[in-house]
């Protein structure tokens, strides 16, 4: 006759069944922990396009409202228009941040400086608008930006506009924000105002 056994289990299978939970365990805190890094990444995306977005539609607000200002006398003056590849400089209806006193035009000027994006703005009339404008705006995210003008002519982009050569705005300049994160799609902002 066999001895009788207790029912229960023995060390070697509790130590089994402990080491098939701990393993079970450790693959599902794995799993978790990717999936947490996984979305925290994807929210940094998120929030990191969203500012882009926000950065464009103030682009799109101040350059949509771009005007043919003329500075000098009548007709014959120098309009205010400076397009670089990298900067640009204008005048507009719309400006980035709202004077403290209600003013028809605002002279723009947008660069990438070595603190990120850089919107600066004074009051127009003013002699020489585009020079040592004080800085409304410092975006220390934006690490390059890229512009091209579109010739209304012969729908031609260029890389630069001088408004007193062209006698006129181009009908649109293209916008190429670079963040971190990498260039972004360019955005084409349609210039609302037409030449005089």
């Amino acid at each position: 006759m066999s001895p009788r056994r207790d029912p229960g289990f023995t060390l070697i299978e509790v130590l089994i069944a402990l080491g098939i939970a701990a393993v079970a365990l450790g693959i599902a805190f794995g799993a978790l922990r990717v999936g947490l890094a996984a979305w925290r990444q994807g929210e940094a995306r998120a929030e990191g396009l969203q500012h882009t977005r926000s950065l464009v539609a103030l682009l799109e607000q101040v350059v949509g409202g771009a005007h043919p200002y003329r500075t000098g006398a009548g007709d014959t003056g120098r309009i205010v228009f400076d397009g670089e590849p990298e900067q640009l400089g204008f005048v507009t209806a719309a400006p980035a941040v709202p004077p403290a006193a209600p003013i028809a035009f605002v002279a723009i000027r947008v660069a990438r400086e070595d603190d990120g994006l850089t919107v600066r703005q004074r009051a127009m009339p003013a002699r020489d608008p585009l020079e040592g404008a004080p800085s409304v705006l410092r975006d220390p995210v934006v690490t390059a930006l890229r512009l091209r003008y579109l010739r209304r002519e012969n729908g031609e982009w260029n890389d630069r506009w001088d408004g007193a050569d062209e006698q006129g705005l181009p009908a649109a300049i293209e916008v190429t924000l670079t963040t971190p994160q990498g260039a972004g799609p360019p955005v084409i902002i349609p210039i609302r105002t037409v030449a005089p």
